[in-house]
């Protein structure tokens, strides 16, 4: 089995490690951050970077379903839900609204 770790670049892993969290699972509604990592393997880490899950990009949760799972996201100004399971694989890092407002 092959596994694969695609990261940003150094000076942005930096950026973010005052404010790592661990995966996606740990967002709350409404609350953004920024694509830092995916782990995978196989046909899930192919299908989460085909839905635009690469380092560097703005993900906003939206809502959880009543029992956690799944969880519905917006990222590239679509829609998307996502299973625990892949979710769990999208490493990412918090961003104030502040930080959001400068970046842009």
């Amino acid at each position: 089995m092959l596994v694969v770790a695609i990261e940003m670049d150094s000076q942005n892993l930096k950026d973010c490690e005052k404010n790592a969290l661990s995966s996606l699972v740990e967002l709350q509604p409404s609350e953004e951050a920024v694509v830092r990592k995916i782990l995978g393997s196989g046909t899930t880490f192919v299908r989460l970077l085909e839905m635009g899950f690469v380092p560097g990009v703005r993900v906003r949760m939206i809502k959880r379903a009543p029992l956690g799972d799944p969880f519905e996201l917006q990222i590239h100004g679509y829609h998307v839900s996502l299973r625990r399971s892949e979710a769990d694989q999208v490493c990412v890092c918090m961003q104030s609204s502040q930080e959001w407002e400068a970046a842009e």
